[in-house]
């Protein structure tokens, strides 16, 4: 896959994290309080974020190792699967936090996410 699409799908995916992440923590503190309530299965739903955020982290070392063996245009697939696994948990983390959690449910969702953007990176073009 080309390097451009890569870059392209990496920012839109960080673009989008980032922004209902923004949204999620200051949009109580500027009147928008969210409509979610999910006290009755808000203890589930932690350990539910913990497995995200632990599928996040191990999936993308794993695919860390094994892009080492794939050449640099075939990457592109198991990058965005990574990169995927690292968003899902961050939206869950933050859909959580909106639901009543506490704000290391939010911190831990995105730092995973972070994590996959830094531990599978878009190989550089060849000139």
């Amino acid at each position: 896959m080309p390097y451009r699409n890569l870059f392209v799908i990496r920012t839109a995916l960080m673009t989008g994290v980032f922004l209902f992440a923004a949204v999620a923590y200051f949009g109580p503190q500027l009147g928008l309080e969210p409509k979610l309530n999910l006290v009755d299965g808000l203890s589930t739903l932690r350990y539910v974020n913990l497995a995200f955020i632990a599928v996040a982290v191990i999936g993308a070392a794993l695919l860390r190792f094994r892009l080492e063996t794939v050449p640099a245009e075939r990457q592109g697939t198991p990058l965005i699967i990574g990169w995927a696994l690292g968003e899902a948990a961050a939206l869950f983390g933050i859909v959580l936090f909106m639901g009543g959690g506490e704000k290391w449910s939010l911190a831990l969702g995105v730092i995973s996410f972070v994590f996959t953007l830094v531990v599978l990176p878009i190989p550089r073009p060849r000139r």
